[in-house]
């Protein structure tokens, strides 16, 4: 689908307890470039930049200079992160201070798609010399 007004309105029209399938293909199809209205690069922290937010779901869009790194987290609701441009990684294996305990990370590449259950905690670090910018979905269950 060719704009992120389309993806908010399918996404809008189904069931929250749709599978996860349903919303990885959603987010997927989506192959527009008017997330790049959101694209805002700051020097000191990932960006994130709301696209959309209700109660039952948002959207956001995020840029990341090379370095940039969310906290170590876990999620409240099914997170589903799409890649716009460049590349991320997530990491799954570190100690309290973020230090790498396990140099080995999942590399998410443009187009590609990651889910992040409820519960799940991980960090994301853009590795690349480039900058990347991802669409984020969250929906409530």
């Amino acid at each position: 689908m060719k704009s992120l007004e389309l993806l908010i309105k399918r996404i809008q029209y189904s069931n929250p307890m749709s599978p996860k399938s349903h919303f990885r293909n959603l987010i997927k199809s989506y192959n527009g470039n008017d997330w790049k209205k959101y694209k805002i690069i700051n020097r000191t922290t990932y960006n994130r930049e709301i696209v959309h937010h209700d109660d039952k779901f948002s959207l956001w869009v995020m840029t990341w200079d090379p370095t940039q790194k969310t906290t170590i987290h876990s999620h409240k609701e099914l997170c589903f992160l799409r890649i716009l441009d460049g590349e991320l990684c997530e990491y799954t294996d570190f100690d309290s201070t973020i230090n790498i305990i396990d140099n080995r990370y999942k590399k998410i590449k443009q187009g590609e798609v990651l889910f992040s259950n409820i519960g799940d905690t991980h960090f994301i670090k853009n590795n690349s010399i480039n900058s990347a910018s991802s669409l984020h979905l969250y929906i409530k269950k």
